[in-house]
């Protein structure tokens, strides 16, 4: 764990009067959450994505021009990897 966030997590803890434990899986589940979301859009089609917006971090979302170059990039690489 990074060291600025580990005081933060203890200061929670005391704070609330709650384990360690739960204050962790708070806040690792806010991302958790935002990784299963990013799952479910179809590659290759950039309006399957949603934006996640996270409270304190502000709207992460995916440009449909850098997703289309991420696919093309792959399939690029695939076809290099079956032609060798």
């Amino acid at each position: 764990m990074q060291k600025k966030v580990t005081p933060l997590i203890k200061k929670i803890s005391l704070k609330y009067n709650i384990p360690v434990k739960v204050v962790l899986a708070a806040v690792n589940s806010q991302f958790e959450c935002a990784r299963a979301e990013a799952k479910k859009g179809t590659q290759g089609e950039p309006s399957t994505f949603k934006n996640i917006r996270f409270k304190h971090l502000g709207l992460v979302f995916a440009k449909p021009s850098k997703i289309m170059a991420i696919h093309n990039a792959r399939r690029t690489r695939d076809k290099a990897r079956t032609s060798s």
